[in-house]
């Protein structure tokens, strides 16, 4: 399951 943070943090990497 995908929760907000495992979200967050991949968005957080992906943009970084």
């Amino acid at each position: 399951t995908l929760t907000f943070a495992w979200v967050n943090f991949f968005f957080s990497g992906f943009v970084a």
